[in-house]
């Protein structure tokens, strides 16, 4: 296995706190791409082809921070983010799993060092594996439990109720806007339609990198798709973790 070297730093935490803006928190490969597309087309009219995708992108960022939270930095504390409105988007840790499986393993020029081992030594990977992933995520609710500029919402329930999940964070970050904008961001947002458009993209974070669709940046998407990927045994040593 090839040594890693850690995620860059692309945000910088002090500067996002003393913004004004919501700032979106997940941990890496829990669908923070999607919901950043679903957000920018809200405000992003008319809407079509890969320039629409890269409109949106930039849309959100006008309206939304979005940070990962320095997910593997022991250091790092959530406190940090004292008095900002967060959201915090959660997604089954073995889908992230997976999901960061593959991005380390295809896409080494986003922002980490190319990863060559198994997918089942990554899973217990001392910096990347699912025991990361259910502390960060533990780290995160617990600090922020019960506090009313905290909301905590599932890529599970994104994908269940796209458009009344997206309602509630636009409300919640008091972006209210009209359902026929937020139908039209769910339809242009919808799976099928984002991995059509990320798949041709020359767009930076979106270009693919190989012809193996594994290498995609938008790749699987489906809730519980890790039953494709992980052995029984894996299954069961991510399960282990939990307390």
């Amino acid at each position: 296995m090839k040594t890693m070297k850690t995620l860059k730093t692309l945000d910088n935490p002090k500067k996002l706190a003393k913004t004004d803006m919501p700032i979106v928190v997940s941990y890496p490969k829990s669908g923070r791409t999607w919901l950043k597309c679903l957000i920018g087309c809200c405000y992003a009219s008319p809407i079509s082809g890969l320039d629409g995708l890269r409109k949106v992108v930039k849309n959100a960022k006008r309206i939304f921070n979005f940070t990962h939270g320095r997910p593997f930095s022991d250091s790092f504390h959530p406190s940090t983010y004292d008095g900002n409105k967060i959201v915090f988007l959660e997604r089954d840790v073995k889908d992230t799993i997976v999901s960061l499986y593959f991005h380390m393993t295809w896409r080494p020029h986003d922002d980490m060092q190319l990863y060559e081992g198994s997918l089942s030594d990554f899973i217990r990977h001392k910096t990347f594996g699912a025991q990361r992933i259910i502390n960060f995520n533990h780290k995160w609710l617990s600090y922020f439990n019960n506090n009313p500029s905290f909301l905590h919402i599932t890529y599970e329930d994104l994908s269940k109720n796209t458009h009344k999940t997206l309602t509630t964070v636009l409300q919640f970050c008091n972006r209210i806007e009209f359902d026929t904008v937020v139908d039209d961001a769910v339809k242009y947002c919808d799976f099928d339609n984002m991995k059509k458009l990320a798949a041709s993209s020359t767009y930076g974070i979106l270009k693919p990198t190989h012809k193996n669709k594994e290498s995609h940046k938008i790749r699987n998407g489906q809730v519980g798709g890790h039953v494709d990927y992980l052995s029984e045994a894996d299954i069961a040593y991510i399960d282990s973790l939990y307390p």
